[in-house]
This record gives C-alpha cells, structure tokens and sequence, in this order.
C-alpha cells in the first residue's frame, strides 16, 4: 500500500516514501497546520490485524514521546485512521549510521567513539526514564547533515516496570545485534541495549559485524556460544582501551558487563581523552532486518553438542567391548593356566636364563636411547636465541641485528602513524626478551609515518558543520572569534591552513568564527527602492522605529510610492530601537482629478465622470498601509462611494493607475 499523495488525519500530506522497516513504513509528509516537514511511520499492512504487534507500534509512541533528549528523534502526534496505524516525529536530514558505514567502509576510532558517546547518551536518557530500547542497531542510528547523532524507532521498547519481559513465543530484533538474553528469549534488561551498542561499535571501528551466518538462528547462536575477536585484532589501529571497551559491553555474562550505560559513557570519554591508557577492565555478511525468530532454546544449544556427545559414546562402547574381550581373554587363560603348569615347571630354567638376558639387551638399549634423546634436547635447547627489541629501529637495522643471531626480519604490514617517524618500527611478534628457534622470522610494523589529508574548505559554513567536516577527517579543529559586520553569525570568515591544502593527520586548523555585530546591536537594511508597505514591515522585522510623518516627494523618473532615501546608511551597525526617518515618491496627478474626490461623514466619493478611459484603477490604502479598496471600474458609471471606517485611522490616500490622487486627513 503506498500512501503518496495521501492527506492523513486531515492534517499530514503525505509527499514520498523515505524507509522500509521490519514493522512499518516511514513517509515524508508536510503538516499542513504547522506548514513543516514531518516523518509518519506507518504500519505495515500484514500487522493490522495482529494485535501484539500493533500493541508493540503503540508502545513506540508511548514510550517515545515520553523522551526528550537531542540524541533521540522527537514524536508529535500518534493517530489512527481506518487501519492505519501512524506515528508522527520529526523529519531528519540525513542518513541512518548503516548507510554511513556502507559508504565510508570502517570508521576512524575516535570519530566511532564520538558517535557512540552520542548514542550511549540519548540511551541513558531513556534508562533513566525506565525505557529500554530492546533494538539498538545502526538502522536505528539517524546522522543529521550536521553532525547530530540521533536515536528512533522504540518499536519494540517496553519499560523496565512492566510485569515481565520474557518472549514465550518469537524473539523480537535484529539478529546480529541482539544480546544472548534475547536470543534465548530470557529476561530483557537495561544491559541488552549496552551489548547490542557494543556490536554497533565493534562494527563501526572493523566495518565487519562480530557473528555472522547463514540465517538468524545460526548467528544468535554465535551471541550465545562464541567470543568474538578483539577489535584491535581486527584492526590494528584500534587502540586497546576502546577495543575493551567494546569486549566489556559484549560481555555474554551480564554481571561481566558495564552495570549500567553511564559507566561505559565515561569510559568511551576517557578512552578520547587519552587512548594510551586502558580505563576498562575485561576479564561479507548477509543483513537480517528486524523480524520475529525462534529464541534459542536449550535444546538447540545441546544440538550444538551432539557431534562431541556422540564421540564420547563411542569411546564408552568401545571401552565396554574391550572389557568384555578381556574377560573372556582371562577366561581362556585360566583353563589353559592348569594344563601348561606342568609344561611350564620343565622348562622354567630355560625359561629364567632367556628372560635374564633379553632384560639385560633391553636395559642396555633403554640407556643409549635416553642418552640420545637428551644429547638431542641439549643440541636443541642450544639453538634457542633470546629475541632483542627492534621497535623504533628502522628496517636495515633490525634485520643486522637478528640475522647476527640466527634469525630474519619479516615485514607484515606498514601503517600511518602519528607518534612514530616514517620508516621505524612500531612492533614485533613475537616480543622482544621471549625465545626461538634459530632461522625462524620476526615479523614487524612498519610506520608510514603521519597520514596526509587534505583540508576541507570549511569558510562559510556554521561552525557546528565545520568543526564536524575538520574532525572527521582526523584533523583538530581549533576556534577563534571575531566580530564581522558581513559575516553572519556563528559562520566561519576564514581558516587556516586554507581548504585544499594538505596535511598530516592530528593537524590543527585554525578557524575564524564570526561574533556578528554584538548584542542590542543590527546592521541597518536596504529601504530604498522598496514600496512604502514593505519599507514599514522591514523596519518592524527588524527590531527598528519608523520616524513620522513621512515625508513625500514627487520624482518623475522614479516609480511612483518607492522609497527614495533612508535616514541611516545600509549596513551602519545601530542600536535596535533607532529611529529611521524615509522619503517617499508621490507623483502629482492634474488638479481637476484631485478636486473630484471627496469624503463626508465617512464616506468617500470618486467622480470618474470626466476621465477619458473607459476603465480607471482605483486604489485606496490608510496610514497604516492597509488596503481598503482595490478595483477596477468603469468611468460611466459616475461617481462611486465607499465607507471608511475612521476611527484608528489618521488618513487615507486615493490612488488613480497608480499615481496618487488625493491624500485625505481624517
């Protein structure tokens, strides 16, 4: 069912349709009472008729409209009509954090924490308020053009004061971000949304996800079962303190994990601050979207098993056999035992000199063989070299150094890096003072030195947006004020280093932030050539007083009603409240049209007897540039009337085709 053109609730213009979500369908849509873009989340059509999802929708408005917070879109209105179910909120300008990761690949790890120090703080505000969103994910993560982060969709939210949260029938959320309560369709917590943060960081620092699979049941089952890798591991600028960041909040055991959402925010603002230290301690995939999916019971997690119980049930029937075997063995030999006895008693001295000499032959072999093993252990050990520290060396220095003990040098990657001048080692593995084999490799990192980025030319924009475009880019952003009469406001004059120019990462650039003119002060605005009318709104707009009376002359060459000069310069600053004094341009027109306008006891006539034309325009404005009477009218017709209201007015102004006529004081 799509909606465009749709007027909902009599109100809400639907325009286009901007999201396809599991639960519902998201429009752009213009509210007509307040003239404003607004987004209505509609239910989808195969969950009107299901009551719990319907009940679900409502708790999105219930739940969300209750929040107010910058990090979480706002709801204004929640309606039905018929079987439409809708939600309205505020429209976004911008992209989800999914998209954002599609397109820009893994993001640097300071601008991931800084958008997850944004998310964690509109989901404090919600824990706070006995909310939990139940599916953090980046769909749910909107990025306006400037920078703000925002969290929607409390689809599936419920309040911590509800009576239980336990699923019996589906487990509700997208598969890849879920906590293992979720997927077994256990209790519901305030720690479920911290895991699921901890999955949308993992994913924004390595641009993987930590668990995929082949359907929702086989990645849920990963949550439950298995340990992800390290994000550093993954990506080895990660720097360790928010890489345990993200494996405390991914902690399986929720008594392991961040007790709550404000310890991790302190944590990613420690971890930016200073990302040397480590403040935590920790002891191509396919896309499922939100949809229903069986919790991950016990007996699926026991079906995990049954390959390893299977073997072990193996190896008891096969050690039962050999039992019976052997007793049956031990059977045979006790009824051989009594028959050989005497056999045995003959050649028992026989018997006793062979034993003694093969004990002696295999002691003797039994020495030799120890010997050499132990001559071997000591030629081995011999060979093991202690491995020297060669970080902050370069390469042609390392590999002297340990091809002087037995031993190369392989390089296995070359990074940029900040700290570490171009062409030294960053770090070695194995580390350095551990032992090895002589001829084995010693693998390093190579610095690339500082990345080089190109600075954005941010001079214009507002200052929010430039100190996002700088910052994204790994460079500092670095404010100075200064008061500009042509630039407005809070937007940037100038920078320095100059857009274009390139740079090292971590750079600072400076930019030059309007302070505008001060306050209680304005930049005097253009009046000339304007009509009276605008001129008076412009000045009321502008916080300024209109000096009376006006004064008028009368220029031919210019149009009739402008405004010909201004009392103050444009642009002078001024103080809001100055006084401003205009001249307007009033064209004579003949005497005799003058003399046939007349006004008694509030009624105004206009003789149009002796005019030429077959048709005039009349128009007839007060003091305070309302219009009282604007027609066209037929000079045959003689004289026609037209009742003034007098009271508030100081005078009235008849104009013939545009040229003023009479001026008439009341």
């Amino acid at each position: 069912m799509d909606l465009t053109g749709y007027l909902l609730g009599n109100r809400y213009e639907i325009i286009e349709k901007v999201g396809d979500g599991g639960m519902a369908t998201v429009y752009k849509a213009k509210c007509r009472l307040l003239n404003r873009l607004v987004a209505v989340k509609i239910l989808k059509e195969e969950y009107i008729n299901d009551m719990e999802f319907s009940k679900k929708f409502a708790t999105e408005a219930q739940a969300a409209a209750s929040l107010s917070h910058p990090n979480i879109v706002s709801i204004y209105d929640v309606g039905r009509e018929g079987n439409i179910n809708y939600i309205v909120m505020e429209l976004i300008d911008g992209i989800t954090l999914k998209q954002y990761i599609k397109e820009n690949g893994k993001l640097h790890w300071r601008e991931a924490c800084k958008i997850a120090h944004q998310i964690a703080q509109g989901i404090e505000h919600a824990h706070k308020n006995h909310i939990i969103h139940r599916d953090i994910k980046p769909h749910n993560i909107i990025m306006s053009k400037d920078g703000q982060i925002k969290v929607t969709d409390f689809g599936i939210a419920k309040a911590v004061t509800s009576s239980t949260i336990t699923m019996n029938r589906d487990a509700v959320g997208s598969v890849h971000y879920f906590s293992p309560e979720q997927a077994k369709g256990g209790l519901t917590t305030e720690k479920s949304d911290i895991y699921s943060l901890g999955v949308t960081m993992y994913e924004m620092l390595t641009g993987i996800l930590p668990f995929e699979g082949e359907s929702p049941v086989a990645v849920a089952l990963k949550h439950v079962q298995e340990k992800p890798k390290a994000p550093c591991d993954v990506e080895i600028t990660v720097p360790y303190s928010v890489s345990n960041i993200v494996m405390k909040a991914m902690q399986k055991d929720i008594t392991l994990r961040y007790q709550n959402i404000s310890d991790m925010i302190l944590d990613i603002g420690l971890a930016l601050n200073d990302p040397t230290k480590n403040h935590t301690n920790v002891e191509d995939y396919k896309d499922f979207p939100t949809q229903r999916i069986t919790p991950i019971k016990e007996d699926i997690l026991e079906d995990s098993k049954t390959s390893k119980i299977s073997e072990l049930d193996m190896l008891i029937k096969n050690s039962r056999e050999d039992k019976e075997i052997r007793e049956e063995r031990n059977n045979i030999n006790r009824k051989n035992e009594n028959t050989g006895k005497k056999k045995m008693n003959r050649r028992k001295k026989k018997i006793l000199v062979y034993s003694i000499a093969s004990i002696s032959a295999i002691i003797l072999f039994t020495i030799a063989f120890i010997g050499g093993l132990y001559l071997t252990g000591a030629m081995n050990r011999a060979k093991d070299v202690e491995i020297p520290a060669v970080t902050n060396l370069t390469v042609e220095e390392a590999t002297k150094q340990l091809e002087g003990l037995g031993l190369k040098l392989e390089v296995e990657q070359e990074v940029n890096n900040n700290e570490i001048a171009i062409g030294l080692i960053i770090s070695q593995s194995p580390n350095a003072t551990m032992k090895t084999k002589k001829g084995n490799s010693i693998k390093v990192v190579v610095s690339k030195g500082p990345e080089e980025v190109k600075v954005p030319d941010v001079t214009k924009m507002n200052k929010d947006d430039a100190k996002y475009a700088i910052e994204k880019l790994g460079l500092i952003y670095e404010e100075h004020l200064e008061t500009n009469l042509d630039i407005e406001k809070n937007n940037v004059i100038r920078q320095s280093p100059e857009g274009d120019q390139v740079v090292t990462s971590q750079s600072v650039v400076a930019v030059y932030v309007s302070n505008g003119v001060g306050d209680g002060k304005i930049k005097m605005p253009k009046l000339t050539e304007l009509t009276e009318a605008d001129a008076k709104k412009v000045i009321a707009e502008n916080e300024l007083t209109l000096k009376e009376p006006i004064v008028y002359k009368s220029e031919e060459n210019k149009p009739d009603g402008v405004v010909l000069s201004q009392s103050i310069p444009e642009g002078s600053i001024i103080d809001i409240g100055t006084k401003i004094s205009i001249e307007v341009n009033k064209i004579k027109v003949e005497e005799q049209v003058k003399h046939n306008i007349t006004m008694s006891n509030g009624v105004l006539a206009i003789d149009l007897s002796k005019y030429s034309k077959d048709t005039v325009e009349i128009k007839v404005i007060d003091n305070n540039a309302q219009i009282l009477y604007d027609q066209t009218a037929q000079t045959d017709n003689g004289i026609i009337t037209l009742s003034v209201d007098t009271k508030d007015r100081e005078y009235i102004q008849v104009y013939i085709d545009n040229q003023l006529a009479k001026k008439i004081e009341i």
